[in-house]
């Protein structure tokens, strides 16, 4: 069925986030009002759609959703270079495209297939279309994370829809700080279950539309909702790329403060909200490590960043032997070739931060992933 759910607690926390701050009210306002009408519009043309295939396509209510592969990571620790090389195996997985993660829906799905086919005999305005919205919502990552409508792209906004998704930090700053955002498995019973049943609905819109397969999706907010994602797949697999949180967390925060800055510009590096996006992601680690307390040894995996970087290949073979995947010669032959010099210029940053530059004390981070630095070895 189609589905229209919204967290009303944190819908009154945006607002009195707006119009409880003394830091550029009039432009906060208008900022929100922007917001809200993008958001109105986005999630009411969502529910026509899925409507429609209520309608049209009832049939994904049965699709089968066979042991989803969930890649996750602290931001910044390669999980979309790794996620890039993994959907390379087109005959064994289907994952999603940002578009896709924000209609997820069949009729959605079927009208851009038709519109790709008539493309070529239009002159291509629909790639003229793409590209503007692009070059207006995503240029500011480039160089940190290249993103648009059509790339591969984590699944974070079909929780943002629901005001449920760790990525509403971006665009506001202060829920950076508000647990209810940035800790799904521990909310209340309801009020999970709602926003899981909403997501598992979309994974099988999306796989009756593009042909079953496994799904393959990463997201690097995942870390807090494993426990809900087992509840609601328990066939799931879970792989999580460790890198050294002094690497890490820097780059993670400029992630963040880029987008800040074009609706709050009075947000300085070094900043309270820099320090608490630092205690976000050390808490995202302690939770991804608690993982393996009780994901079953044979569904969780664990990657390093530095092995990946510096032979991918053997690193999706790792992969593949640790999930029981067959690696067919079409798959090995892509993936040889994407990584047969390295690492892809396109997955590196071209930005480099230290933790020092956004007044974070590295011996900060060290007290609290103590037991971290000691089990990989990772030097303060």
């Amino acid at each position: 069925m189609a589905q229209f759910f919204i967290d009303p607690t944190t819908a009154k926390q945006l607002l009195r986030w707006t119009f409880g701050s003394s830091r550029g009210s009039v432009r906060r306002a208008g900022y929100f009002a922007g917001f809200a009408g993008l958001f109105g519009v986005v999630n009411s043309s969502l529910y026509a759609a899925q409507r429609m295939d209520d309608l049209l396509y009832p049939g994904y209510r049965s699709q089968e959703i066979d042991a989803p592969l969930f890649v996750f990571s602290n931001p910044r620790s390669g999980s979309t270079w790794l996620h890039n090389l993994l959907s390379l195996d087109e005959e064994r997985f289907t994952n999603f495209q940002l578009w896709q993660t924000i209609f997820p829906s069949v009729c959605a799905n079927r009208t851009v297939n038709i519109a790709e086919r008539l493309e070529a005999h239009l002159g291509k305005p629909f790639k003229h279309w793409i590209e503007l919205v692009n070059e207006f919502f995503f240029t500011r990552w480039n160089g940190i994370h290249d993103t648009g409508l059509s790339r591969p792209e984590e699944d974070e906004a079909i929780f943002v829809l629901a005001l449920l998704g760790s990525g509403l930090i971006l665009l506001f700053p202060e829920a950076v700080a508000y647990d209810r955002v940035n800790s799904l498995d521990e909310l209340e019973e309801p009020v999970r279950r709602g926003m899981m049943d909403v997501y598992r609905k979309s994974i099988q819109r999306h796989l009756y539309a593009n042909g079953g397969r496994t799904l393959l999706t990463k997201n690097v907010f995942t870390a807090t909702r494993v426990r809900s994602l087992l509840e609601t797949f328990p066939d799931a697999r879970f792989l999580y790329i460790m890198r050294d949180p002094l690497d890490a967390i820097p780059s993670c925060i400029n992630l963040f403060h880029v987008p800040w800055t074009a609706h709050t510009p009075s947000i300085y590096p070094k900043g309270p909200e820099t320090r608490a996006v630092a205690d976000w992601a050390i808490r995202q680690y302690q939770h991804a490590l608690a993982c393996r307390d009780f994901v079953p040894p044979s569904q969780f995996a664990l990657v390093r960043y530095e092995d990946l970087s510096g032979d991918p290949t053997a690193t999706v073979e790792e992969v593949y032997q640790k999930f029981g995947y067959e690696m067919k010669r079409e798959f090995r032959r892509k993936l040889e070739d994407a990584t047969k010099d390295g690492r892809s210029d396109s997955f590196k940053s071209t930005q480099r931060f230290t933790l020092e530059y956004w007044g974070i004390e590295r011996a900060y981070v060290y007290d609290r992933l103590r037991p971290l630095f000691d089990e990989f070895g990772y030097k303060v």
